[in-house]
C-alpha cells in the first residue's frame, strides 16, 4: 500500500467505512477523506476530547493516555473502538488536497472542470483509500461561496457535469446526483461546523445519561461568517425560531426523537475580512476622509473609487493615523446598521458590497454557561492568544506603532492589515457575542468582567473543516441502520437521523435519501475498476473506446494555436529589427516607463488562502531607519466573492 493508504479492516477484522466530502468554496475545492470505525456495545472504552487541555481523555490509565496522545497517524488507526458512538478520523488532515480556482469560474468552460480539475483532485484522494474500499466509499461535493451567486441553471450545469464525470471516470459510490453533488446555504455550512465541533468534544454521544453542554462555533472567512449555537430553553421561544434547525442524532434508538436531539441556531453573514474591509473603505470615501485610523501611523495608500461627478475611477490618497480606539469605534458603527442574509440580496459584483452583516437577531448569550470555538479566520489571527486582554493589548500596541517599525519588504501589505483585522475581530466578539470591548466599555464594566471570560468561553481550533459535520451525519445514519438491523432484523430507509431545515421544514437525511440503497457491502480483495490512468493526462476528458478522433482534433487545434503564435512572434521580431536603432531605443524607454508606473507596489487585498501574518509575528525595525523609508501602496477593493 501507499505511504498514506488506509487499512481495509480494523484490528477486530471488521471493515472500516470511508467517506469523501469535498468543500467546493469560492476560491478552490478541498477534498477531505474520513474513515469510520463503528461503535461496539460490548466494549467499555470511551474517548472524548477535553475542553480545557485539548487532550484526549479516556477511561484508561494516565500512562496509557500519554502513549495514545503521542501515537503516530499509523498507530492511531489501530485505536480500540469507541463503544458509544462511531469513531471518525481524518485520513488526510495534514495533507488536504486543494485545487484552484472555485468551480463557479468554470461556468463557461466545463470541459476544463473535468479531468484537469476534478480528475487531479480525486486522484489524490485515492492515495488514502484502499482499492477494495473505493467502490463502497460515498462521495459528496457541497458548494459554498461563489456558486450561490450563479443562476440556478448555471449551478445545475456545473454540478451536473461534475456528477457525470465522477460517475463515468471513478468508482466511488455516487448513486444520486442531487443529494450528493449540490450547493448548500451558509446556514447549513454553519450547522455542519457545529455538528463537527460538538462531535469532536464528545457532546453528541447518545449513550450519555445526561447531556453535556454544547459548544457554539464562530467561523470567519474572507467573505462570509457563520455562527451556530444551541440557545437555552427560554431563548428558543423568542424570535429566533426562523433559524432553529432541529437536529436528530439518536443512532441508538432512532424512534426516540426526543433523545440526543438539538435545536441549533445557525446564521450566515457577509461579514468576512474582505467583505467588511470593502465596506469600511466605502465608509471612508463617503465621509471624505483622508486618514484611516486602522492603518499604521504615516502609512500611505490609495483607495480606488468611482467619481460621482465624472463616473471614472479615481485614486483617493489615505494616510494611516494608528488610532486604535477610533478604529474600533469606526468598525463598531458598521455592525449597528446591518441586516442578515435572510433579508438582503447577494450580489456577484466585486465592487458592490452587501449590507448583510451581524444583527441583533442572535439569542442572548450567558457567558457563565456558553462556550465557543473559533475557526478559520479566528484561528489565523488568535492562535497565539489564549487571553483576551493579551490580544487586546498587543493589537493596541501594533495599531499605534509607526509603519516603519512594523513593515518589511516581503509582507508590507499583509502587515498593514493586522490592525484592521484584529480590531474587527474585537468588534465581532463584542457585538456578535457579547464579549467586553476594551477601550469602549467603561472601566467599571472591565473590572467586573475581570478578563477571565475570554479564557473560559472562547477557544480556537486548528485544522478544522465543516466537512467533518457532514461525515458525522452519514456515519450516525449508518450506525442507526446497523442498530435497527441488529434489533429488528431489517433496516428502514426513513430513519430520522439528520436535521429539519427551518422555515421550509424539509428533512435532510444524514445518510442516503429514501429509495437509494446504502453503501455496498465490503468484499475483501475487490478490485475497483480504474477508469482514470496517469497516461491519460493529455487525453480529452470524455475518453472512451470510440473517441480517438476527438483527442486528435484537440492535438491538432493545440498545434495550430502554437504555430500561429510562433508565426506572429517572428513577424514582430522582423518588424522590430527594421525600425532602426533610434526607434528601437525609444520603444524600450517607453515600455520601461509604463512598466514602472503600472507595476509599482500596490496595496492588494489579503489572500486568505496564504498563511496570514499574525499580530504576534511582528518584529519592529530599528528606529534609525524610519526617516529613510518611503512606502506608498495602493489598495484595490476587488475582493473575491
Amino acid at each position: 500500500m501507499g505511504k498514506h493508504k488506509g487499512e481495509s479492516l480494523d484490528p477486530d477484522g471488521h471493515p472500516y467505512d470511508y467517506i469523501v466530502i469535498i468543500d467546493a468554496g469560492s476560491k478552490g475545492s478541498r477534498a477531505n477523506v474520513y474513515r469510520t470505525r463503528r461503535f461496539n456495545n460490548n466494549k467499555t472504552k470511551n474517548q472524548v476530547r477535553d475542553w480545557k487541555d485539548e487532550s484526549v481523555s479516556t477511561t484508561t490509565s494516565d500512562s496509557e493516555k500519554s502513549k495514545k496522545k503521542h501515537k503516530s497517524d499509523k498507530q492511531q488507526s489501530n485505536d480500540p473502538p469507541i463503544t458509544d458512538y462511531p469513531e471518525i478520523i481524518s485520513m488526510n488532515a495534514k495533507h488536504v488536497k486543494k485545487i484552484k480556482p472555485g468551480i463557479a469560474s468554470f461556468v463557461d468552460n466545463t470541459k476544463k472542470l473535468k479531468k484537469s480539475y476534478m480528475g487531479k483532485l480525486l486522484k489524490d484522494v485515492l492515495k488514502y483509500i484502499p482499492n477494495d474500499q473505493v467502490h463502497r466509499t460515498p462521495i459528496f461535493l457541497h458548494a459554498t461561496g461563489g456558486m450561490r451567486l450563479l443562476k440556478p441553471e448555471d449551478q445545475n450545469l456545473i454540478l451536473g457535469e461534475i456528477c457525470s464525470y465522477i460517475q463515468d471516470k471513478f468508482d466511488f459510490y455516487l448513486p444520486d446526483c442531487n443529494s450528493h453533488i449540490n450547493s448548500i446555504s451558509g446556514e447549513i455550512e454553519g450547522l455542519y461546523s457545529w455538528i463537527g465541533v460538538n462531535y469532536k468534544y464528545g457532546v453528541l454521544n447518545a449513550a450519555l445519561e445526561s447531556r453535556k453542554q454544547s459548544f457554539g462555533i464562530l467561523d470567519m472567512g474572507g467573505v462570509s461568517s457563520q455562527i451556530a449555537l444551541e440557545p437555552n430553553i427560554t431563548d428558543s421561544d423568542n424570535n429566533n425560531t426562523d433559524y432553529l434547525f432541529k437536529v436528530h442524532l439518536n443512532y441508538l434508538d432512532p424512534s426516540n426523537e426526543s433523545k440526543n436531539s438539538f435545536n441549533v441556531f445557525s446564521e450566515s453573514f457577509l461579514g468576512g475580512m474582505n467583505q467588511i474591509h470593502t465596506k469600511y473603505d466605502q465608509l471612508l470615501i463617503s465621509q471624505n476622509e483622508t486618514t484611516d485610523p486602522c492603518l499604521p501611523k504615516n502609512y500611505v495608500t490609495t483607495i480606488e473609487s468611482t467619481s460621482s461627478e465624472t463616473g471614472y475611477e479615481e485614486e483617493i490618497p489615505i494616510t494611516g493615523t494608528g488610532d486604535f480606539e477610533t478604529c474600533v469605534t469606526s468598525l463598531n458603527s458598521l455592525l449597528t446598521t446591518i441586516t442578515s442574509t435572510k433579508s438582503c440580496n447577494l450580489t456577484s459584483s466585486t465592487s458592490s458590497v452587501s449590507s448583510c452583516l451581524l444583527t441583533d437577531s442572535m439569542p442572548y448569550l450567558n457567558f457563565n454557561i456558553e462556550r465557543f470555538i473559533g475557526i478559520n479566520g479566528f484561528y489565523s489571527n488568535l492562535m497565539n492568544f489564549m487571553n483576551y486582554q493579551e490580544f487586546y493589548s498587543k493589537t493596541k500596541k501594533t495599531c499605534s506603532s509607526h509603519y516603519t517599525d512594523l513593515l518589511n519588504s516581503e509582507n508590507d501589505e499583509k502587515t498593514s492589515e493586522i490592525c484592521f483585522k484584529s480590531s474587527w475581530i474585537i468588534n465581532v466578539l463584542h457585538n456578535g457575542l457579547g464579549f467586553p470591548r476594551y477601550g469602549i466599555d467603561t472601566k467599571q464594566d472591565l473590572e467586573q468582567e475581570e478578563i477571565s471570560v475570554f479564557d473560559d468561553s472562547f477557544k480556537i481550533l486548528d485544522e478544522f473543516s465543516w466537512t467533518l459535520g457532514r461525515a458525522v451525519l452519514y456515519s450516525y445514519y449508518e450506525a442507526a441502520q446497523a442498530q435497527q438491523i441488529s434489533s429488528l432484523g431489517n433496516s428502514n430507509d426513513t430513519l430520522k437521523i439528520g436535521f429539519i431545515e427551518p422555515i421550509s421544514n424539509v428533512f435532510h437525511y444524514g445518510g442516503e435519501i429514501p429509495g437509494i440503497s446504502s453503501r455496498p457491502d465490503y468484499i475483501k480483495g475487490y478490485s475497483s475498476k480504474s477508469k482514470v490512468h496517469d497516461d491519460d493526462d493529455h487525453d480529452d476528458d470524455t475518453d472512451d473506446e470510440d473517441d480517438d478522433d476527438d483527442d486528435w482534433d484537440d492535438v491538432l487545434e493545440e498545434h495550430r494555436l502554437w504555430g500561429s503564435l510562433l508565426f506572429l512572434l517572428m513577424l514582430l521580431v522582423v518588424g522590430y529589427l527594421m525600425l532602426g536603432k533610434t526607434k528601437r531605443k525609444n520603444i524600450i524607454d517607453t515600455v520601461k516607463r509604463l512598466y514602472h508606473e503600472k507595476f509599482r507596489s500596490r496595496y492588494l487585498p489579503v489572500d486568505h488562502d496564504i498563511n496570514d501574518l499574525e499580530i504576534d509575528d511582528l518584529t519592529p525595525r530599528n528606529e534609525e531607519d524610519e526617516d529613510n523609508q518611503d512606502n506608498r501602496h495602493r489598495r484595490s477593493d476587488s475582493f473575491d466573492v
